[in-house]
């Protein structure tokens, strides 16, 4: 993220910013806070790589 109102990308995992609504979509809610967004997108990516550990198992 470089400018305040960029959408938040983790891994493969991008949470796309709403200008209209001035936050981010996450999970079918719109936040505000990025910091907020950021460990959301971290968690996302982190179950997603846990995932397809355990599918290789």
């Amino acid at each position: 993220m470089e400018k305040p109102n960029d959408d938040i990308r983790v891994g493969n995992i991008t949470l796309p910013y709403n200008q209209t609504l001035k936050g981010w979509y996450c999970g079918g809610r719109v936040e505000k806070n990025p910091l907020l967004v950021q460990r959301i997108a971290e968690r996302l990516h982190l179950r997603e790589q846990n995932l397809k550990d355990n599918q290789h198992d």
